[in-house]
């Protein structure tokens, strides 16, 4: 189990704590520093894209992505020049996907290139299994869109 907590909503630096099961409890196995949303934490169900608020609440983990396998079980991801993660309406949207992207879509290749990380772990917010897929596409005009979109899981703090 990990956790990911901050000393106020606001605030986007937050303490990463890994704990794991020890007899009838969890036990703290490691802790770290590392960053949440630009702007911290958006209460339970109220975050989406370009909101830079990571959502709050417990999420399951079922997938990473990195520069090489560190040795998880999870299905990984080996990022290269072709690694994206979907930010358009469609089949790919909140998804890893490999190709040439649209303009919402995420380079991961460059992003983990230009020092953001090194390993990433996707939490399932707005995914299966934790949620339904919930996508929204936006307006293609210069200045509004029809609604906001929720906010893609990577990259994502934990809570």
């Amino acid at each position: 189990m990990t956790f990911a907590t901050a000393a106020t909503r606001e605030s986007n630096v937050v303490t990463i704590t890994g704990c794991v099961r020890s007899g009838n409890g969890y036990v703290e196995e490691w802790q770290d520093w590392g960053y949440a949303g630009l702007k911290g934490f958006a209460p339970p169900g109220l975050t989406w894209e370009d909101t830079y608020k990571s959502p709050a609440g417990s999420y399951s983990v079922t997938e990473a992505l990195g520069r090489s396998n560190p040795g998880t079980a999870l299905a990984y991801h080996t990022v290269n020049p072709d690694s994206r993660w979907g930010g358009e309406h469609g089949p790919t949207y909140n998804q890893y996907f490999e190709g040439r992207g649209g303009p919402s879509d995420e380079n991961l290749y460059t992003y983990m290139n230009q020092g953001y990380y090194e390993q990433a772990a996707v939490i399932n917010y707005n995914r299966q299994p934790d949620m339904p897929v919930t996508q929204v596409p936006r307006t293609r005009s210069s200045c509004t869109q029809a609604a906001p979109r929720p906010q893609a899981a990577f990259p994502q703090a934990l809570e």
